[in-house]
């Protein structure tokens, strides 16, 4: 049945949008390198947003029902480096006080926005996403649609960065799309972000890529320990480590972009969005407390049934 192939078989949906396209892989299992049971891309008009992409999608055959875990691409998510505040602490305060920090940064919000900040200790600049309310509609919609249970969506820098945790010291981490370029910095947790879109081509995202890692790199105190990038078609320039070093090699057919996500985190970080529904976990959880709560129940019943049966 749809609703046991995922559970049972530990099968899932990997999806990865990008401006201009989406690439899909059903997944089983989490062997390392993934064993990948069918594989697919749509090319899409570079103008549609990342919602118009996902209301656009048609899931493929043997999806329907898998859990899914979507990628999507840097442009889709605004970024800011988030100052401490008292206000993080105060459930009432905190939303406002994000609204106010992307306002400030150029990014107006919606009241159904959500917010999703990294870990840390009080007084650290920290790093925040907001994943827009169009987005997040397209998403319950495709989850509908094809019976999918969300398990995360994700940036796709933040998947890419999560594959250099081994790498010391502070580290870049450039992203090339299409037409667009990202670059991520930080520490063991990322706090910062630049991205440049509208870019030509491949190569032109790949240059911009590049500039916008020498410009932080004479900006910062000190330059990145360990430099990083991913979505390169050729060598990295000196000193940068292509991100597919890190990762056994790409399989023939799957681009660098969806093999890279396939090796991100298998559970959710901080800064991904999570499902508000139940994991699979939790409802195996939830059903086996039922049926034991039912069958303490039945056992009252039987107990209470033969009291009354035995003669006074």
């Amino acid at each position: 049945m749809w609703w046991a192939d995922g559970l049972l078989k530990r099968r899932r949906l990997a999806l990865l949008q990008m401006r201009g396209r989406l690439e899909w892989a059903v997944v089983r299992g989490r062997a390392d390198p993934p064993q990948i049971e069918s594989q697919g891309a749509v090319e899409t008009p570079f103008e549609l947003d990342a919602a118009a992409q996902l209301r656009a999608f048609e899931l493929p055959d043997g999806a329907q029902g898998l859990p899914l875990e979507l990628s999507v691409s840097d442009d889709a998510i605004d970024a800011v480096s988030l100052p401490w505040s008292e206000l993080l602490l105060s459930r009432g305060l905190r939303r406002a006080y994000l609204r106010a920090v992307f306002a400030a940064a150029g990014a107006p919000t919606h009241a159904d926005d959500r917010f999703r900040f990294d870990a840390g200790s009080a007084g650290q600049l920290r790093m925040c996403l907001r994943y827009p309310a169009p987005l997040l509609e397209a998403v319950q919609a495709l989850c509908e649609r094809g019976r999918l249970r969300l398990r995360w969506v994700r940036s796709q820098g933040l998947g890419v960065w999560a594959l250099t945790d081994k790498l010391p010291g502070s580290k870049s981490v450039g992203v090339i799309g299409t037409r667009q370029a990202s670059l991520w910095l930080g520490e063991r947790r990322v706090y910062s972000q630049r991205l440049s879109v509208g870019l030509a081509d491949a190569d032109e995202s790949a240059r911009e890529c590049e500039h916008l890692r020498q410009r932080e790199s004479l900006r910062a105190p000190a330059a990145p320990t360990s430099a990083v990038m991913a979505g390169a078609t050729a060598a990295p320039p000196a000193g940068v480590i292509a991100a597919t070093d890190l990762v056994p090699p790409i399989p023939a057919g799957l681009s660098q972009a969806l093999w890279l996500a396939l090796h991100g985190p298998a559970r959710t970080q901080s800064l991904d969005l999570r499902a508000r529904i139940p994991s699979q976990a939790g409802a195996w959880l939830v059903l086996g407390s039922l049926f034991v709560a039912l069958a303490a129940f039945a056992a009252t019943l039987f107990l209470r049934e033969a009291a009354l049966a035995q003669p006074t």
